[in-house]
């Protein structure tokens, strides 16, 4: 059957769900035969069996989960097997996937545009819904209200507060969309008023003609990673403002956050793209050329004393005497902040700012 006959109204879904070790599986292949070889020890080591029979187990419950399309406007349906086949020689496993999946990961095929490929390797269990409903809107702006949210994630009455389907759901699952689903998204809330309390009344999402990398995203969260404590709030929070004030504005944001921020980053980061906070521009920089880290020491302290400032105490000496080529410091004082960058053979930078945020 030609199956680009079919109108653009093909519903995905699964005979039976993928469990997460399944998804975990099927994501970590790079499925370009029908057959592929993988070590039996390897695959048991990797996802934590501890028996060959748990192994058989997986695989025979695998080769029962289908991929269901359907159109009811063409009266068409369609089951396809994941999985085809499997066996196990010695220490290694061979698995045989069907026709539909292998052409899935082939560009330009019907599989691959319906998005099939991205469907089996999702990391939430309900992406592909939110995947195929967005993909096959034509526009780039939709709206989705909070009941039509609920069916569609298959939520129900499970979670009362919006706040709840927002962290334990949506976000995770826009996370999985804009890292394994090369569609890049946005949303926002559409309240009753705009009053902190106001009701939700459902999400714009938004489809972008993504000029943001992924690499750029990812270099960006690699960098705080080390610092945040909410990964999908914060990542969310950085594909909104690259979007609307672009890469420049955002790692602005991202280096005064890294460099100024105390106890709860996650929470300054916020203020910082809220415009709650503002990051000031020096209201004096010098460039000068230092032997050693002890002149631009000196130096600091001369500055310090002149502002009546003179932030002596042991921290501060340490972050002087720790400077590498390069590096940046932040020095804090009463009144004023102090940022170095130095330059082991070149020209430093220090900036001086008013302590008012």
């Amino acid at each position: 059957m030609n199956l680009n006959i079919l109108k653009n109204n093909i519903n995905i879904d699964f005979s039976k769900h993928l469990n997460k070790k399944e998804r975990e599986f099927i994501k970590s292949l790079d499925i370009k035969e029908k057959n592929i070889t993988i070590s039996l020890e390897k695959f048991i080591k990797d996802f934590s069996f501890d028996l060959k029979e748990e192994v058989i187990k997986f695989f025979v419950s695998l080769l029962n989960k289908y991929i269901v399309l359907s159109s009811e406007s063409d009266n068409y349906i369609s089951y396809i097997s994941i999985l085809q086949s499997f066996q196990i020689l010695e220490d290694k496993i061979t698995l045989t996937f069907s026709d539909e999946i292998l052409s899935s990961f082939k560009k330009e095929t019907y599989f691959e545009k319906l998005g099939i490929n991205k469907i089996i390797t999702f990391e939430e269990k309900f992406s592909y819904k939110l995947f195929q409903y967005l993909k096959h809107r034509s526009e780039n702006i939709v709206f989705i209200s909070l009941e039509e949210l609920r069916e569609l994630l298959e939520i129900k009455e499970s979670y009362k507060r919006f706040f709840d389907i927002e962290k334990n759901i949506l976000l995770p699952i826009l996370k999985d969309l804009n890292e394994n689903g090369d569609i890049e998204i946005t949303y926002s809330k559409n309240k009753s008023g705009e009053y902190k309390t106001a009701k939700i009344l459902g999400v714009t999402f938004k489809k972008e003609n993504s000029e943001v990398k992924n690499s750029v995203i990812n270099e960006i969260m690699q960098l705080i990673s080390h610092k945040i404590n909410d990964f999908s709030e914060i990542y969310n929070l950085i594909i909104n403002n690259l979007y609307e004030h672009g890469e420049e504005y955002v790692r602005e944001n991202v280096e005064f956050a890294l460099n100024n921020s105390v106890g709860n980053f996650d929470g300054y980061l916020k203020k910082l793209f809220n415009r709650e906070l503002i990051i000031k521009k020096p209201y004096l920089t010098i460039k000068k050329r230092f032997k050693s880290l002890f002149d631009l020491h000196m130096e600091v302290l001369k500055i310090a004393q002149k502002e009546s400032e003179y932030p002596s105490n042991l921290k501060f000496l340490i972050k002087i005497y720790s400077l590498k080529d390069g590096d940046s410091v932040i020095c804090d004082g009463k009144d004023i902040y102090l940022k170095i960058t130095y330059s082991k053979n070149g020209l430093s930078i220090i900036e001086i700012f008013h302590q008012d945020i």
